[in-house]
């Protein structure tokens, strides 16, 4: 690992540990639990393997190892770092004031970059956590990052119909109908029918 490798690396678990810092500081959870950063409004937010953030010892507990069964016991999944991921993007959505939605964002970011740099490609959450990415991107202003991610999640599993939908509104949002519908398009083909396309399609030419 070059220098300039290992120096980035070692300032965005810096950046974590602050966070799981203040995270025991004002109360989000207790100083044990799994997933920082996690407070107890996300949970009925957060997907299903989320819900052993609450968990002591989550490794141990059965929710846990029930998940693990179901995602693929052969890799370690770091489920606490994309529930933390996804806990605070959505924190970041929501908050009012400016520099907590960017600190928000950047955590969320920087866990997203962990899971994805450790999990293989084949596991069947890459595509989600791709298209998470580009979310949080978009919520902040990251234009070129946002499309970028929206892509890679497209190209990596050309069926994943969440990555159209997410990467459509994003651009129709931007009053950008042509590029929203071009997108929309283009997951029809992969995935005829698929009714949230269809019905994105349909008001968008409602319009």
């Amino acid at each position: 690992m070059s220098i300039k490798s290992e120096l980035k690396l070692r300032s965005r678990r810096c950046c974590i540990a602050l966070v799981c810092i203040a995270a025991n500081l004002f109360g989000a959870l207790p100083s044990w639990a799994a997933c920082i950063g996690v407070e107890p409004v996300d949970t009925p937010h957060l997907p299903r393997f989320c819900q052993f953030c609450v968990e002591r010892e989550y490794k141990k507990s059965s929710s846990y190892k029930r998940w693990q069964q179901v995602l693929g016991s052969d890799v370690d999944l770091h489920l606490h770092h994309y529930c933390t991921a996804i806990a605070t993007a959505r924190q970041s959505r929501l908050a009012q004031n400016s520099v907590k939605k960017k600190a928000l964002a950047t955590t969320a970011i920087n866990n997203f970059e962990y899971v994805l740099a450790r999990w293989p490609k084949t596991f069947r959450l890459y595509p989600e956590a791709l298209t998470r990415m580009g979310q949080t991107f978009a919520t902040t202003g990251r234009s070129k990052d946002a499309g970028r991610y929206y892509l890679q999640a497209i190209q990596l599993q050309p069926r994943y119909v969440p990555a159209y939908a997410a990467y459509s509104d994003w651009r129709s949002s931007l009053g950008d109908k042509n590029s929203a519908k071009e997108i929309l398009q283009q997951g029809l083909r992969n995935v005829p029918n698929s009714r949230p396309l269809l019905d994105r399609l349909n008001k968008i030419d409602e319009r």
